[in-house]
């Protein structure tokens, strides 16, 4: 049920896809959308089909924000192994201030996220990327299973997903190169790749230069 408030729109809902009071320029589709979404999502996830909830409950926050959003979308990322993210979104979750007056369903979102947080934290793996043969001054594009990272983490260690994962790593001029590498959960592990010169790359032409006219 849909009632008309001075600060918008309030969907009125006793389950946890309750996304609560509007944003004042919230229209009455975009709350209804948001509250489908989140029940489709909620849906596939009791079906244990969080793979495929995960896009809704996305889609749900994009239209409109709710800590119930975040919870839901960070416990199904958990549950697929996309635990960096999902502690990210997490972090977010149990960061944000909730008004004194925030619904219930808010609260209980956040204490949740909190007690999921403190359960995942510790799960994350640490990985770290050696890249050799590009000088410091080439760019490199860096891949974790397919998902693009800073070419400032080379070098360091950064949380990553338990599992196989797959790095790739490319330079212009340079070979790309792949590995692969298993992390046990709270463990740490590393990859180290050596980039040979492409054969085939173009060669930046030389800028040629115009001798200085002799002094009359």
């Amino acid at each position: 049920m849909l009632l008309a408030t001075g600060s918008g729109l309030l969907l009125a809902c006793a389950c946890i896809g309750y996304v609560g009071p509007a944003r004042a320029d919230a229209s009455a589709t975009d709350v209804a959308a948001a509250r489908s979404l989140g029940q489709e999502g909620i849906a596939l996830a009791n079906q244990g089909k969080c793979k495929e909830a995960i896009e809704l409950f996305e889609r749900a926050e994009k239209i409109l924000h709710a800590p119930t959003h975040l919870f839901r979308l960070a416990d199904c990322m958990v549950k697929v192994g996309r635990l960096v993210e999902g502690t990210e979104v997490l972090n977010r979750l149990v960061r944000e201030t909730l008004a004194p007056n925030a619904p219930a369903a808010f609260k209980s979102a956040q204490e949740r996220g909190q007690a999921l947080l403190a359960r995942t934290q510790p799960r994350l793996a640490k990985l770290r990327i050696n890249v050799t043969g590009p000088g410091k001054d080439v760019a490199l594009t860096v891949t974790i299973d397919g998902r693009s990272v800073s070419s400032a983490t080379v070098g360091v260690s950064q949380p990553a997903d338990p599992g196989e994962r797959t790095v790739d790593v490319s330079a212009p001029g340079f070979l790309p190169k792949s590995a692969k590498v298993t992390l046990p959960e709270a463990g740490a592990g590393e990859v180290s790749l050596s980039l040979d010169p492409d054969p085939n790359a173009e060669k930046v032409p030389a800028v040629a230069t115009t001798p200085a006219a002799p002094d009359a």
